[in-house]
C-alpha cells in the first residue's frame, strides 16, 4: 500500500496484538494500549455517536462506573478532566445528575457528586482539599459475600479479575462467582 489509506479498526487492533515484540518490550505502555484498542475493536458496533432525548451527544460507548474502572489510573493536567472526558463516552442519561462539566465546581465536590451517582444518593462521603483522588464512604449495608481472590490481567484490558465466594445466612458456602 503507498498512499493514504483507510483501514478497519477492528483489523487494526489485530495488528496491534499479533506485534508480540512491543508487549514483552515494554509492559508499561501495553496496558494504555491495551484500553485504546479495546475502544477501537468495539466501534464498529457502535454508531458514530447517539443523541439523547435532551440532545445531549454521547459517543455511547459503556455506563460511566465502567469506564471510571478503565480510566481511574490516567494522568490528566486537571483532576475534573479525569470524569469530564469521560461524560462524552458514557451511554448513561446525564440529564438529571450534576455532573456536566463546570470547572467552578472545586475537585472535592465532584468527587462527592461522583461518588454518590454511581453507589447511591443515601451515602456518606468525605473528602479532602487539593486534587487529592481519595474519598472515604461511609454506608449501611449487609455482608453476603467475600472477595476471594483478586488477579490482575495485563492482556485483557488491564483489567482485574475476582473470585467471589457467597455465604447463605447459616455461613454455609453456596457458590463461587467468577465473572
Amino acid at each position: 500500500m503507498c498512499g493514504p489509506t483507510e483501514i478497519d479498526g477492528y483489523a487494526f487492533c489485530l495488528g496491534v496484538d499479533s506485534f508480540n515484540g512491543f508487549n514483552k518490550a515494554c509492559e508499561e505502555l501495553q496496558s494504555l494500549v491495551c484500553l485504546v484498542t479495546y475502544l477501537i475493536r468495539g466501534a464498529i458496533f457502535r454508531p458514530d455517536f447517539f443523541i439523547s432525548r435532551l440532545g445531549r451527544s454521547s459517543l455511547d460507548i459503556c455506563l460511566l462506573g465502567e469506564l471510571i474502572d478503565m480510566y481511574h489510573a490516567h494522568e490528566a493536567t486537571e483532576c475534573h478532566d479525569k470524569v469530564y472526558v469521560l461524560l462524552g463516552m458514557s451511554s448513561d442519561d446525564l440529564s438529571k445528575v450534576d455532573l456536566l462539566p463546570n470547572y467552578r465546581v472545586p475537585w472535592e465536590e465532584l468527587l462527592q457528586r461522583l461518588a454518590k451517582y454511581l453507589l447511591s444518593k443515601k451515602i456518606s462521603v468525605e473528602t479532602w482539599g487539593g486534587d487529592r483522588e481519595i474519598a472515604v464512604i461511609k454506608s449501611k449495608g449487609c455482608i453476603f459475600s467475600k472477595v476471594f481472590l483478586v488477579q490482575s490481567d495485563t492482556v485483557q484490558n488491564d483489567r482485574e479479575g475476582v473470585d467471589v465466594v457467597f455465604k447463605n445466612r447459616e455461613g454455609v458456602l453456596v457458590g463461587l462467582f467468577r465473572p
